[in-house]
């Protein structure tokens, strides 16, 4: 930061021209180690100093600020440089497609696009493929084939790169035919398929039982072009084989890894203990956990998920109690789902107290009660006799406006509601007995 303070101060003073090679390498520095208010201080210094910057200047600051998603401050360098009469190149509308489309701006994105063709700036592969993903994601799958085509007119390379994001918008779309049929197209356009490209079919068609056989092929594709699988294409075939209840195949599929080279990592395990547990072996998937754990493999909140799941049906609490001082020791960042299992486990189990516990940290954390966290609740209240802490529950739901839309929520707030209404009609009668 000193460094391009200096250079900064050399320009203000001895008239340094700042669009230099040099200083452009400090600002990305900056982002590089995260230092992003400095760099916004930096930019408005050079503003505010004078200084005209060039394309490449307002590219290096426009890169950063999108890599840390800092829209607020890539718009105000975008604006600044149209008001300084600059045409953004294209690698600098391609910046900010990209930019925009990976924060799921796909609107703003749109917009952007638009002002490229309108001043005839000819989109690069990065801006296409931005648009692309704009499109697939936003449900407009035509639109999106549409982009395809004008990149073949425009003569656009046509990478597998290209074909992987194509391939995956459409699966994403639940378009399998044309996913296929653009495979397919890779064949005859001589563009050979990377393992992403495998991964990306294999992963979409996952759960389409009609189109088991194209796995198959897909597979007899890989073994042709000699492709090796991964540590993607493994886990991914674990969750087939589990999906499909064949424990063979997934025996097989894990003692491949040592053939290949491979290691399993911690999307391989959330794969083998999910699984497992979901198949009822609880016991194999303590092993794989523990095994896991051995491997220096930190688990995510998902594994942690499944194995609190694992721990209160093998009623080891003690387990469960040390996964949700995990979760804190780690800091990791708890989900709704993750609450839902420990209320619902300790209610299960008759720990009131623990339950509440869970609940009264997770509304701490503003991770928020959703509908199966109070249907939970306030059926373990229920059933337990404890109308006191059901009604503490329902006026919780008040307080925060909460509407309740499922059907078994909706009459056990009704049950309690008549119940507390009957018990105040009853305090009442007897109060006014007493005077």
């Amino acid at each position: 930061m000193d460094s391009a303070r200096t250079i900064l101060q050399n320009y203000l003073v001895e008239r340094v021209n700042p669009n230099s090679p040099q200083f452009s390498a400090h600002v990305s520095r900056l982002f590089n180690v995260g230092k992003i208010q400095q760099a916004y201080v930096l930019y408005n210094n050079i503003i505010c100093g004078g200084v005209n910057p060039n394309e490449h200047t307002y590219n290096v600051f426009l890169s950063g600020f999108l890599a840390h998603d800092n829209y607020t401050y890539s718009v105000q360098v975008w604006n600044d440089m149209k008001k300084k009469g600059h045409k953004p190149t294209s690698i600098i509308y391609s910046t900010m497609i990209n930019g925009f489309a990976r924060k799921k701006k796909y609107h703003d994105a749109e917009i952007i696009w638009e002002q490229m063709k309108r001043e005839n700036i000819k989109p690069d592969s990065i801006a296409y493929c931005a648009m692309l993903d704009v499109y697939f994601r936003a449900k407009d799958y035509q639109k999106a084939l549409r982009i395809f085509e004008k990149m073949r007119q425009d003569n656009i390379p046509m990478t597998e790169i290209v074909f992987n994001r194509i391939i995956n918008g459409l699966l994403w779309n639940n378009r399998v035919d044309e996913a296929i049929s653009i495979y397919r197209q890779m064949h005859t356009m001589n563009v050979r398929p990377c393992i992403s490209t495998f991964n990306i079919l294999i992963r979409g068609l996952l759960y389409y039982k009609k189109y088991e056989t194209l796995i198959t092929e897909i597979l007899n594709d890989m073994r042709i072009q000699k492709i090796a699988p991964d540590v993607v294409t493994l886990t991914t075939l674990i969750e087939r084989y589990f999906a499909k209840g064949d424990l063979e195949s997934v025996g097989r599929v894990i003692n491949s890894f040592p053939t290949y080279g491979i290691k399993p990592n911690v999307a391989t395990y959330g794969a083998l203990i999910s699984g497992l547990m979901l198949m009822g072996d609880y016991a194999a998937a303590k092993l794989a956990y523990e095994e896991m754990l051995s491997a220096n493999i930190l688990p995510n909140i998902q594994i942690y998920g499944c194995m609190l799941n694992v721990f209160f049906k093998l009623n080891d609490l003690q387990n469960v109690n040390q996964i949700h001082r995990n979760v804190k020791r780690d800091e990791i960042r708890p989900t709704i789902a993750f609450y839902n299992i420990l209320i619902g486990g300790y209610v299960r189990a008759g720990n009131f107290l623990q339950a509440k516990n869970c609940y009264h940290e997770m509304k701490h954390l503003n991770v928020y009660p959703n509908q199966n966290t109070y249907k939970t609740l306030l059926m373990g209240y229920v059933n337990n006799n404890d109308l006191d802490s059901a009604t503490k529950i329902l006026q919780d739901m008040w307080n925060v406006n909460f509407e309740p839309t499922d059907l078994n929520l909706k009459r056990l707030c009704q049950m309690v509601e008549k119940k507390w209404q009957n018990i105040r009609r009853i305090n009442d009668y007897f109060e006014m007995k007493s005077k």
